[in-house]
């Protein structure tokens, strides 16, 4: 049903955002868009390879997980700049799939937006091994 997909839950369209898909949105902001993707590239299991591809792959600035990892990656030229967060993940280690420790990294990442749109920052934020967290002054923990 439509009115249990995440995008119609949040209300994302109110808040400028286009669904190309379940794991795709696109928002118009700071004079660009800015995609909020589920990702496709797993980074060679190294923090932010997955976003320079994410990056090459859509040009423009954006927030993707899937790779479990937590990074933020710039590119600028003359007349623009762009950025890529991986999101990291929230899961709770040690994976019992996996037989040795993987190089994840949990942690979140937020973004704001100006009232007027122009204006669009990211930050990701990691968990500390006793899974907590600070947000702009704030304490976090699970």
């Amino acid at each position: 049903l439509d009115e249990f997909k995440l995008s119609n839950l949040l209300k994302l369209k109110e808040f400028g955002f286009a669904n190309n898909g379940e794991t795709l949105l696109e928002a118009s902001l700071a004079g660009g868009k800015v995609l909020f993707t589920h990702g496709t590239h797993v980074g060679a299991n190294k923090a932010g390879f997955a976003a320079r591809f994410e990056m090459a792959r859509y040009g423009l600035s954006g927030f993707s997980g899937h790779t479990h990892r937590l990074a933020t990656y710039f590119e600028r030229s003359k007349n623009s700049l762009k950025v890529w967060h991986e999101c990291g993940h929230m899961q709770v280690w040690q994976p019992h799939y996996l037989k040795y420790f993987p190089n994840w990294q949990q942690g979140l990442a937020i973004g704001e937006a100006s009232r007027d749109g122009n204006d669009f920052e990211g930050e990701t934020i990691p968990f500390r091994t006793t899974y907590r967290c600070r947000v702009r002054g704030k304490e976090f923990s699970a």
